[in-house]
């Protein structure tokens, strides 16, 4: 999955260990390990958390390196509402 990579190489990037980022977090880095590998896909809570450890907007993750499309950003961003909406 395009997001969940893109979660991998921020952390990378940012020069972060799986540790460090699952600390910030609150969760295991096994878990870390398993959402890189795409062993297990995480909750959008569990999502969220791995955006804010990592610094990042949560809809920063699903757009690509051109962030020129704001048709496509602003229907993320609404989609990321309202996931986070019903979860509420």
């Amino acid at each position: 999955d395009g997001a969940i990579s893109k979660l991998k190489e921020i952390r990378n990037e940012k020069n972060l260990t799986q540790e460090e980022v699952a600390f910030r977090a609150g969760i295991s880095q096994k878990m870390i390990t398993y959402i890189e590998t795409g062993a297990r896909t995480p909750t959008l809570l569990t999502f969220v958390k791995i955006c804010i450890a990592l610094g990042t907007n949560p809809s920063e993750v699903f757009l690509n390196d051109n962030h020129s499309d704001l048709t496509r950003s602003r229907k993320v961003k609404a989609k990321i509402i309202k996931m986070i909406q019903e979860e509420l």
